[in-house]
């Protein structure tokens, strides 16, 4: 029983660092239907950006997930603005190849140019535990999942209460209708895009104290993200969110009994039965809603 519940805690403090990544990929597909093959690379991106402004300026990379938040959302803005927006009305496969293109071209950069090497950063509290009954949980998790449930939170009422909430729920639904009535569209593309790739840098900066940063850190993550967007329904944030705790708890309790290429299978046993009985997804929309853009937008 004891044990059930060391898994059951470590998953959802896990799974709170899978939703955030998994929402930042709703809501890029929500809005623009585009599939981010990159995010795991904005992830690794982020720890990184964490691991020098703590080497070099001393600043602890919680901190550091503001400064990686801001400079991943930038570099995902100008993305979206130089070379995925170009795409969105052709071929739906084309944006999806081109942000693989990305994630496979800043990988390898990154491997040439810093190595392949671990490297990991202190941050405050991270060497602490807390032992609650017979459970043992790092504080580093906890202010982990803190920050990504605060980051969840804030997403949650940009999406439901702010003007470009407003103008993403527009541009999801009905892009050329949102154009006609005055709406910028491309200009909300570029910002809930950058939106997504800065929840994902966001995450890598506070995984840091938690794992190493290294060029492939964000592979896994990106997986497990893949599976929850799935699970969750394609687009539905809310659903990511929960999804991505599901799939934590799923991971720590698996963890606990099984051996590593076992768990990774039963988290494709279960996207695969809510496919066959809900095959888009548990919060997901009608197949209609999901189609790619028209040409006219």
């Amino acid at each position: 029983m004891n044990l059930l519940l060391q898994g059951v805690v470590s998953g959802i403090l896990v799974g709170g660092l899978f939703s955030i990544v998994a929402m930042g990929l709703a809501v890029q597909f929500s809005v623009m239907r585009v599939i981010n093959f990159a995010q795991g690379v904005f992830l690794m991106l982020g720890a990184y950006l964490a691991l020098f402004l703590k080497a070099n300026l001393g600043i602890d990379p919680y901190l550091g997930s503001v400064a990686a938040f801001a400079a991943l959302f930038l570099v995902g803005y100008i993305i979206m603005g130089t070379v995925l927006q170009r795409l969105l009305n052709s071929d739906p496969v084309l944006p999806l190849i081109a942000t693989f293109g990305i994630a496979m071209a800043v990988q390898n950069l990154v491997v040439a140019t810093v190595g392949a090497t671990p490297r990991q950063a202190d941050a405050l509290w991270s060497d602490e535990i807390w032992h609650i009954g017979d459970v043992t949980v790092p504080v580093s998790r906890v202010i982990a999942f803190g920050l990504a449930a605060v980051s969840v939170v804030v997403l949650v009422v940009i999406v439901k209460h702010t003007r470009l909430g407003r103008f993403m729920r527009a541009t999801s639904s009905e892009p050329v209708a949102a154009a006609l009535s005055g709406i910028n569209v491309k200009r909300v593309d570029r910002l809930a895009f950058g939106l997504g790739c800065g929840l994902a840098g966001f995450a890598g900066a506070i995984i840091l104290p938690v794992l190493q940063a290294s060029p492939f850190v964000g592979d896994q993550f990106m997986v497990n993200a893949f599976v929850i967007v799935l699970i969750g329904g394609l687009g539905s944030i809310v659903g990511s969110g929960i999804a991505g705790l599901l799939v934590g708890v799923l991971t720590g309790v698996g963890s606990l009994i099984l051996p590593g290429s076992l768990v990774a299978a039963l988290l494709f046993v279960l996207l695969i039965a809510v496919m066959m009985f809900r095959p888009y997804g548990l919060f997901g929309g009608k197949r209609e809603a999901l189609i790619y853009r028209s040409a006219g937008h």
